[in-house]
């Protein structure tokens, strides 16, 4: 799966208004995140040999780290974007920042923590990834009961689990996709 990269296709798309998605567009995310819950589908942190990032060859059978699962999900249900990092998600024209009271069904939870060095196990060799985040889809609840759908922890796989089972009471940011801003799916 891909995308067109619609930051750069679409550079007028940062001035228009969000178009947000609807209920049944929520529930397409939602549907897509509780089939790769069903599949089990292993956390890959793993980097390319080319020193690349692992989350854009995201898929159900093999693997995703957290970004790549969001990518791959939201493309599965139809809502294609230029993949980016989770760290990097609040600079997508695609996705626009909201307050948590505003947060729905499918919408983007994302927050930052530091990660300092990942290893290549095919080359031994470690680089530093520096600041990093962390990215899950939003289904129900808030505070200690925010429940989401996330690849959050290295053999573990990706689940329906609560926010808190991991983020260590680190600030949550929330992002609506906006789907007049969205990438081609191809």
């Amino acid at each position: 799966m891909g995308t067109e990269n619609n930051d750069a296709a679409c550079p007028e798309c940062k001035k228009q208004q969000c178009e947000p998605l609807t209920d049944e567009d929520r529930e397409k995310i939602i549907k897509a995140a509780q089939r790769w819950a069903e599949a089990k589908t292993p956390y890959d942190a793993v980097l390319p040999a080319d020193g690349g990032h692992a989350g854009s060859g995201a898929d159900i059978s093999k693997g995703a780290d957290c970004a790549g699962s969001v990518w791959a999900i939201y493309g599965e249900a139809g809502f294609c974007y230029t993949y980016v990092s989770s760290r990097d998600i609040k600079s997508s024209v695609s996705f626009e920042k909201i307050e948590e009271k505003d947060v729905k069904k499918g919408d983007v939870v994302q927050w930052d923590h530091v990660v300092v060095l990942k290893e290549n196990p095919e080359t031994g060799k470690k680089r530093d990834v520096g600041p990093a985040g962390h990215a899950s889809i939003y289904d129900n609840g808030s505070g200690d009961d925010m429940m989401v759908y996330s690849a959050h922890t290295v053999g573990k796989p990706f689940d329906h689990c609560y926010a808190d089972s991991f983020d260590s009471g680190r600030e949550r940011n929330f992002f609506r996709f906006c789907k007049n801003k969205k990438g081609k799916c191809k």
